[in-house]
């Protein structure tokens, strides 16, 4: 019985100790450059793409972002990320937590877009959904949000 207890308990302890390891640790930008970035247009012959987390529900664990498989950024609760990206068709998508999501956008020059990151509670990360928001939705998305230092290499600010 004692031998069962013990094998349980360096699970756990496992389980959780992973769990904590995996979490990234994404610091919010200056006040300055949120702002500027939250007012931006897309660059000339660009789509801009925001990538929003409003939610604080599984704060501490990080999402990784990428577009078609290029690095966008990692948020984490009440943070967003961005990218300037060159018009066409994108699969965008989150990894990092009990599920991977992901949303296929055509994206057209000189137009923003706003792209929901939901995550709801899983095993021990939790589950992610992705989601194309109007420009209404986005913008007040967005107004909950800081941007997250965690950037890939089409940023624009």
């Amino acid at each position: 019985m004692n031998k069962t207890l013990t094998y349980i308990a360096v699970v756990i302890t496992s389980f959780v100790s992973f769990g904590c390891a995996t979490m990234n640790t994404v610091n919010q930008t200056s006040v300055e450059i949120d702002t500027k970035v939250k007012s931006m247009q897309p660059p000339a012959g660009k789509s801009l793409v925001y990538v929003v987390r409003p939610t604080f529900l599984g704060k501490p664990f990080a999402g990784t972002i990428t577009a078609n498989d290029e690095y966008i950024g990692t948020t984490q609760g009440g943070m967003y990320v961005y990218a300037a990206l060159v018009p066409g068709g994108y699969k965008f998508k989150v990894t990092g937590q009990d599920s991977d999501s992901e949303v296929d956008v055509t994206l057209e020059a000189n137009k923003t877009y706003y792209i929901k990151q939901g995550v709801f509670p899983g095993i021990f990360k939790g589950t992610t959904s992705m989601s194309l928001l109007s420009n209404e939705e986005g913008r007040e998305a967005l107004k909950e949000c800081a941007l997250g230092d965690k950037l890939g290499k089409h940023i624009a600010h």
